[in-house]
């Protein structure tokens, strides 16, 4: 288990506090991602204020996938680009609980705020493999002197109000939770985040970290918000959704489009399908992994021609207790794009999960471009019209005609899966 840091600052001064911990940020565009329409709960971005573009968060059309093609509803807010880095040891973290004046709904009780943190806490400690936690401060009595508006940013405002209380230059997280408009409203929200860290700036000065916020108007019970928290921590380390790659009946070819969290098999994604969703919580695809620093160079295999059969690993154990690979990396030419193969176990968190018996027995590929992006799931059914059978069973082949490229599960082992990749003409 591990030993969080708990406090709740309800008046007074604020305090400052050293610590002695060791910690590497992983940073990218400070950037919003979210809906534009009233979310369900367990989708946990929205837009940030009305006057926000006209993203259409729901998909993208393009022929293949992009930059342009991956972002939902995201607004900018202090952009800047700082230097990526791996998510590596505690995230001091400012967990704050408010509400704005003249609310009716009171905020989230302290209590299940502990609760959702240490079960966000646990799930990160098991899928990083204790390489990541979020050692936090927790502040509840926090009153923004004014009702909650559409006009202006809510998160803004919250740690304004919150500001007497709080040395933010001892933290690189922060977590709002504060009751907001969830349906019938025009920024209805369930909850949103920056992707890595944005510029704010607090009477302590001008501090680097990200913010992310869950609106507990939508969160009715503790499993929907530590899914959504967790999600939303995932944002603040630098990771961009998991979506879908939709061909039409081709799972590669034609005119394509990325869907929005059409990935149920990573917690980036959406977890359709599954009753009741709040209990999927499934790991971060292998792609986001290396991004963040888990995966030990040894665990990914760049795969390059002539190819060959590989042995692969689940990915949820560490990876000194199995044999590597955990996943295979086949580049797709040299525009910075490659497929990430992977093979997942009923292992911990990812005993539930979408589709179980044809997932457990294949593999799950998706497309990465360089960068911090979205994944995107490619469907080994796409004439279902959905992802939920998106593994690729034994003998069942990804064939990428532009490339070259075929990849093939040809066999089930004790120790994992065998997979051929061939590179042709």
């Amino acid at each position: 288990m591990l030993t969080m840091q708990l406090r709740s600052a309800h008046h007074g001064a604020k305090r400052s506090r050293a610590r002695n911990v060791r910690h590497r940020w992983l940073v990218t565009v400070g950037l919003i991602v979210g809906f534009s329409a009233p979310a369900p709960p367990a989708a946990i971005c929205a837009e940030r204020s009305p006057s926000s573009p006209p993203y259409d968060h729901r998909t993208t059309d393009a022929t293949a996938p992009s930059a342009a093609s991956f972002l939902c509803g995201v607004t900018a807010k202090d952009v800047a680009e700082f230097p990526p880095e791996f998510s590596s040891g505690s995230e001091p973290t400012a967990v704050i609980i408010a509400r704005f004046q003249g609310q009716w709904m009171v905020p989230m009780a302290e209590r299940k705020v502990r609760k959702v943190m240490r079960q966000v806490n646990d799930w990160y400690e098991e899928v990083s493999h204790g390489q990541t936690r979020f050692d936090y401060d927790l502040y509840s009595g926090v009153t923004v002197p004014f009702p909650f508006s559409c006009k202006f940013d809510a998160d803004d405002a919250v740690i304004e109000a919150a500001d007497p209380l709080i040395d933010y230059t001892q933290y690189d997280r922060l977590m709002l939770f504060f009751p907001g408009p969830f349906i019938g409203v025009e920024c209805a929200f369930g909850g949103y985040s920056s992707v890595g860290k944005r510029t704010i700036r607090t009477e302590d000065g001008t501090i680097r970290a990200s913010v992310s916020v869950m609106n507990t108007a939508g969160l009715p019970f503790s499993p929907i918000a530590t899914r959504s928290t967790i999600h939303e921590f995932g944002h603040a380390l630098g990771l961009y959704h998991a979506n879908g790659w939709d061909c039409g009946d081709d799972p590669l070819e034609g005119p394509c489009r990325s869907i929005e969290y059409g990935n149920a098999f990573d917690i980036m994604g959406e977890p359709g399908g599954l009753v009741p969703p709040a209990l999927a919580l499934p790991h971060f695809s292998p792609g986001f992994k290396v991004q963040l620093g888990w995966l030990p160079e040894d665990a990914v295999i760049d795969v390059e021609p002539p190819g060959g059969r590989y042995m692969l690993a689940p990915l949820e154990p560490p990876a000194h207790e199995v044999d590597p690979p955990q996943a295979l990396r086949i580049a797709r030419g040299e525009e910075g794009e490659a497929f990430y193969v992977e093979f997942r176990q009923p292992i911990g968190v990812d005993q539930r999960i979408r589709s179980p018996k044809r997932t457990y027995s294949g593999v799950l590929i998706n497309l990465i471009s360089s960068g911090a992006k979205p994944s995107q799931l490619i469907n080994a059914r796409p004439e279902r019209g959905h992802f939920g059978k998106a593994a690729w069973i034994i003998g069942q082949s990804l064939e990428d005609s532009r490339w070259g490229i075929r990849i093939t599960p040809i066999a089930l082992h004790d120790q994992g899966i065998e997979v051929e990749v061939e590179f042709g003409p």
